[in-house]
């Protein structure tokens, strides 16, 4: 494993009081949820910091939490910063991408996530992915919703770079 360039300390003690005010508001989500939210986004973002040559897709239920905090444009700077970026970009998906591209760079991207923090929260970040529609063999990892672009339950919103 290549040693982390950020520390995951600095990333999980970076203050976002008013961008996860504003998240809760506008989502309409419990601090339980908001926590979660928080924690699995810096969790994204250190792993982008650490591996800038790869290229994660962000699923949408923790996309939304990015682009608030990519509101607060003094904030998010100061973050990729004390992760040793200088930005972590985020590119939207558009029509006509890659599907089978971006199920493979999901994947490289569980694997990294397990071997910094363990086994993600399927909720957040689902073990299948489908690009098919099927969401017969998603089980009680989904979020729910049935499915929809690539994800069981949610769909892809974005990349770092």
């Amino acid at each position: 494993m290549q040693q982390a360039v950020a520390s995951w300390d600095t990333a999980r003690s970076f203050p976002m009081t008013q961008v996860l005010q504003r998240y809760r508001g506008e989502q309409e989500v419990d601090q339980a949820t908001v926590d979660l939210h928080e924690q699995e986004l810096k969790r994204y973002l250190f792993l982008c910091a650490n591996y800038p040559e790869e290229r994660w897709p962000m699923l949408r239920t923790i996309d939304e939490l990015w682009h608030t905090f990519l509101l607060f444009t003094k904030d998010y700077q100061q973050f990729c910063t004390s992760l040793g970026r200088q930005f972590i970009h985020h590119e939207p998906f558009i029509d006509g991408a890659d599907l089978g591209s971006v199920l493979q760079d999901y994947r490289r991207f569980l694997e990294r996530y397990r071997s910094h923090f363990g086994e993600p929260p399927a909720a957040i970040w689902p073990d299948h992915l489908h690009q098919d529609g099927d969401c017969s063999s998603c089980g009680s990892g989904c979020s729910g919703g049935g499915c929809s672009g690539i994800g069981c339950g949610t769909s892809c919103g974005s990349s770092c770079r």
